[in-house]
């Protein structure tokens, strides 16, 4: 089992990155985060350059904002970071939407805090308990590179805002993102979520997640938004989202039983390149 206790001790020594999602642009959120002490903030956007305030460039400075291709979401934006490996220099790095509220700026203190006792990734308000994820919702793991086992439980942390270690970063290795490059549906984020947490805690262990709050979507510190939709998706018919759950069900499932079921391994080559295609060749 990997210790993060003992790079997440010089955290409160060391310099901070905070990696934003860059769609909004909130003002408010940039203020306070340009503000907190021993931070480095760095926003991948997703929206073309001409479209980020100027006066956020000049205030982040040259290198700061990273404009990437607008596909696989919130966690596709964490990937292109991790890419770039600016976070290897970090003992802790933080992941965030630009539309969460910061209530109150002691929530680095407090995430070191717990990244100090041996947790993995602190995230904001607890989403739910432990849970078998795999069993049920196979669709959300059927692109991902590491499947887990159907038996498999695990915890969550959503892509609105959680905080690790340098060290949990580098046992994970790459989050599994459903780029979904034809923007099929946004709802194919949360396989990008709850594929990467699987992943995670089964590198992990039982002590990868904790949280801030026991409240969903809420803590003393920071308020997350709930979102879905968008321009792309409101007038994507309900079907169109249920026909790929299914098909990605059907993959899942038929993978899991390949090892002892010709018809599953067939239906598994069949289906493959499919998803492939789908989740943008990432599987």
């Amino acid at each position: 089992m990997t210790t993060f206790a003992n790079y997440a001790r010089t955290a409160t020594q060391a310099r901070t990155a905070i990696c934003v999602t860059g769609w909004h642009f909130w003002p408010q959120l940039f203020d306070t985060l340009l503000a907190l002490p021993g931070c480095d903030i760095y926003v991948v956007s997703h929206r073309p350059e001409s479209e980020i305030p100027q006066a956020l460039r000049d205030r982040l400075g040259p290198g700061r904002i990273l404009v990437r291709p607008n596909v696989g979401y919130d966690w596709g934006c964490y990937q292109q970071f991790l890419e770039t490996g600016i976070w290897r220099d970090y003992a802790v790095t933080v992941f965030m939407h630009d539309d969460i509220v910061i209530k109150d700026t002691g929530f680095l203190d407090a995430c070191k805090a717990l990244l100090e006792e041996g947790y993995g990734v602190v995230g904001n308000g607890r989403v739910g308990a432990r849970y078998p994820y795999p069993r049920q919702r196979p669709d959300q793991f059927a692109h991902a590179s590491w499947k887990p086992p159907v038996t498999f439980f695990h915890d969550c942390v959503r892509g609105s805002f959680f905080a690790t270690t340098r060290a949990a970063l580098e046992a994970l290795e790459t989050f599994e993102v459903f780029w979904d490059p034809y923007h099929l549906s946004m709802t194919l984020g949360n396989c990008s979520l709850r594929a990467s947490c699987a992943r995670w805690e089964a590198r992990l262990g039982p002590r990868c997640f904790t949280f801030l709050s026991n409240d969903y979507l809420r803590s003393a510190y920071i308020d997350e938004d709930e979102r879905g939709g968008g321009s792309l998706y409101t007038n994507r018919p309900l079907v169109v989202d249920l026909s790929i759950r299914a098909l990605l069900a059907f993959y899942m499932l038929a993978w899991w039983r390949q090892a002892n079921n010709r018809k599953a391994r067939y239906v598994v080559r069949l289906l493959h390149p499919l998803i492939r295609r789908m989740a943008g060749a990432q599987t």
